[in-house]
């Protein structure tokens, strides 16, 4: 109790007056030992590829768009579905149909992936983000359902869906926004 009254930090703000700077009132986020961290990136950096770059583009996307972000990204092998499958020029691994019966699904991301005219960006503060959201994750009677409209290939989807995942909530995903079928699932879940 002493040592919160001599705080130069006032607990309301997080106003330091003798440092005349502002502290994060949130509680802190323990993340594992850097040692531990680079132990780990050091093991996997012999059994992975050193550069990975998942880069999805948007379905409306033309084939000059789609070129210009493969130019950005230089892939060597693409994920799509059969009906937009033939705006992809030849890779080195291929195209894999995702729509195909042999595939399970999986989930991609683009920092940058709108419907403008595309950039490519690193992401390199993910498992940050992530962690951020457990201070924030309130215990409940039952269990969190959330409804996403927005698409994946969008960023602001990517993060709720790996929010999503890192809180263990419940998700219900909409191919298409259908106003009656949103109801639905409303009154369902």
């Amino acid at each position: 109790m002493d040592e919160q009254a001599n705080s130069p930090i006032n607990p309301k703000s997080g106003f330091n007056s003798s440092a005349k700077t502002f502290h994060n009132l949130r509680p802190p986020i323990h993340l594992p030992p850097e040692k531990l961290l680079s132990q780990q990136l050091n093991m996997l950096s012999h059994s992975m590829p050193t550069t990975l770059l998942i880069s999805p583009a948007n379905p409306i996307s033309t084939e000059s768009e789609i070129s210009h972000q493969i130019s950005l990204s230089n892939p060597v092998i693409a994920f799509a579905i059969s009906k937009t499958c033939h705006k992809l020029p030849k890779l080195k691994h291929g195209t894999i149909l995702i729509d195909s019966p042999e595939f399970d699904s999986i989930i991609t991301m683009s920092p940058a992936a709108t419907t403008a005219r595309q950039d490519s960006k690193r992401l390199q503060n993910l498992m940050a983000v992530i962690a951020g959201y457990y201070p924030f994750k309130q215990e409940r009677k039952s269990p969190t359902v959330m409804l996403y409209t927005v698409p994946y290939f969008h960023v602001f989807g990517f993060f709720y869906s790996f929010k999503s995942v890192a809180l263990s909530e419940t998700v219900v995903v909409m191919e298409r926004f259908d106003l009656k079928k949103m109801l639905r699932a409303v009154e369902k879940f």
